[in-house]
């Protein structure tokens, strides 16, 4: 198990951590992990808790905020966080006889896990430091949100893990990008048209990263759209997405009494606003990107 001698050490260990990935597609089965166990440091909890305790908390997390298609599976992070070298697992029987082996690739199923009596978390030199640097800690989950979740998430993201308190850090982003896609879009929605202001001031208006800053997405016109705070979250969240002909797609996962009809279902299958002539719209790719790795399907039909 790594030793950490400075705050230095451990930003970039948690930065460097080993993410499955397969092109674009990225699982933040380990990051949603690491701040359910912040949020933990954070309330003074044990360090170490058990599987069976953490994994209804953790499966709610993953079905929220896991991209479409990389599945429940809590006991992944929960054993293969290991082996970032600050995460310590024990057990008894078979995951006793797993960690012995000294393998690590090998994967318990969450039955294994559960009547292992499979214990987790932070390493005991690490979790000390943590828990006397409750600043370090905000630090920590903002570089793991800005890392892996566009901005829009993270309040929810927050709420979910149970953080008690952050300090909001700014990522450095491209300062035109906004104004840029404000100007393209005339200030306008791209979806509902809404253009409020206060005085000159656009007013719940947003430029919005069609494939998430986080994920790589560039700050550049081709990947943004001009939305309304609604609008925005929804797209970021999955509940609406854009096919290739720039129509508007709904997930068949919206539901409610108030507002769905307005607001989601009579925009579905209409076309997205275009950026003023001359300028370009969003991309096929990221388009498509959001739809495999954001969009919440199957969608709605519509003829």
């Amino acid at each position: 198990m790594r030793d950490f001698n400075s705050e230095k050490e451990i930003i970039e260990a948690f930065k460097n951590i080993t993410i499955w990935k397969n092109g674009d597609k990225r699982a933040p089965h380990k990051p949603l992990l690491i701040l359910l166990s912040l949020a933990g440091v954070q309330r003074k909890e044990q360090r170490l808790v058990s599987f069976e305790e953490i994994e209804p908390r953790l499966k709610r997390l993953l079905s929220r905020f896991d991209r479409k298609g990389n599945g429940v599976h809590p006991e992944y992070p929960f054993f293969h966080l290991q082996s970032d070298d600050f995460w310590e697992i024990a057990g008894s029987g078979p995951i006793e006889d797993i960690l012995k082996s000294g393998s690590k690739k090998r994967s318990p199923s969450a039955k294994t896990l559960r009547e292992g009596h499979t214990m987790g978390g932070f390493s005991e030199q690490l979790y000390m430091k943590l828990r006397d640097n409750p600043e370090l800690v905000n630090q920590l989950a903002h570089r793991i949100l800005d890392g892996h979740f566009p901005t829009s998430l993270h309040e929810d993201i927050l709420d979910e893990v149970g953080m008690p308190w952050v300090v909001t850090l700014k990522k450095k982003r491209d300062p035109e990008f906004r104004s840029m896609i404000m100007r393209i879009y005339d200030r306008r929605c791209a979806i509902c048209g809404y253009d409020g202001r206060l005085g000159d001031i656009n007013l719940c208006l947003e430029a919005a990263h069609v494939k998430w800053h986080a994920a790589g997405g560039p700050d550049e016109m081709d990947n943004g759209l001009a939305l309304c705070s609604l609008h925005h979250k929804a797209l970021d969240s999955g509940a609406i997405g854009i096919d290739d002909d720039d129509r508007i797609i709904v997930s068949q996962e919206i539901n409610g009494s108030h507002g769905i009809s307005d607001w989601f279902l009579s925009y579905l299958g209409k076309q997205i606003r275009k950026p003023q002539d001359g300028q370009p719209g969003v991309l096929k790719e990221y388009k498509e990107w959001h739809r495999t790795q954001v969009f919440r399907g199957p969608g709605r039909h519509f003829e």
